[in-house]
């Protein structure tokens, strides 16, 4: 082959060549033409997320409060004569076991209430009362008339295993009872003194249903009873005698106090 061939050949191939790179590089051009552009990236309306956080931390401060107030015994201190108020219980209700009587929740909450005014107290507590106790010993009376019924009773039916069915009847009979001696009474009712789970929740159930269908407030205590530091030791002598590991210590009745004036921060207002 003669060198002027060989030229032609070579010219040819380079013109090949670049015909198929042309066309390569045109195909590239108008696959990347038909790639959809990429959407912008967002922006951070870093307002109306601050914004939607106040408002959610607001709508969660507005619910707690709710739900506070509406554990809160709807009862203002009456002006011109004393607050008639009862407490009804058992050896809780009594002071057991509190290093010393004062220490116990019935002398702080009553405490607490003659700070804010003149106070006729009814006391109705025993070591051993049950539900039904209450009816048959100490029965309201007709033109009672209290202000507020504080009811810290319930505790030893649990423990004796009174039928809940029975329960219900007797806790249902003594605040009608109460309501019939005094019409315009507010109840604040304890649930049973009890750290166990299981069977006692049905007692609890009673006493919350029955105290709330007459607008009363229902106050757990076995949150507090199942805390082992509110307790008290067995073995030690106090104003009550011996003590147990069934009752509150100084600690335990200071925070049912504390708990009880929660509920009562209407009246002491």
């Amino acid at each position: 082959m003669s060198t002027s061939s060989g030229k032609k050949l070579n010219k040819t191939a380079l013109q090949a060549i670049g015909v198929a790179l042309l066309a390569l590089l045109t195909a590239g051009v108008v696959a990347f033409a038909l790639i959809p552009a990429a959407p912008p990236e967002p922006t951070i309306d870093i307002a109306a997320v601050e914004a939607r956080a106040s408002q959610k931390a607001a709508d969660k401060a507005a619910k707690a409060a709710a739900e506070l107030e509406a554990t809160k015994v709807p009862l203002t201190f009456p002006e011109g004569r004393p607050l008639k108020v009862l407490m009804s219980g058992d050896s809780l209700a009594v002071g057991w076991h509190a290093s010393v009587e004062a220490n116990s929740f019935r002398v702080k909450t009553l405490e607490a209430l003659q700070k804010r005014g003149p106070i006729d107290f009814v006391p109705s507590y025993w070591a051993g009362a049950k539900v039904g106790d209450m009816m048959t010993q100490k029965a309201p009376k007709p033109g009672l008339n209290l202000d507020l019924a504080i009811l810290e009773i319930g505790t030893n039916d649990y423990v004796k295993l009174t039928d809940v069915a029975l329960f219900r009847t007797q806790y249902a009979a003594y605040l009608d009872a109460l309501k019939a001696s005094s019409p315009d009474v507010r109840f604040l009712c304890m649930g049973a003194w009890s750290a166990a789970q299981g069977k006692v929740q049905e007692y609890d159930n009673v006493m919350k249903e029955e105290c709330e269908s007459r607008e009363g407030k229902f106050m757990d205590l076995r949150s507090i009873a199942g805390y082992q530091p509110y307790r008290s030791v067995p073995g030690t002598l106090g104003w009550a005698g011996a003590t147990d590991s069934g009752h509150p210590n100084d600690e335990g009745h200071a925070v049912i106090t504390t708990e009880i004036l929660n509920r009562l921060s209407k009246t002491l207002a």
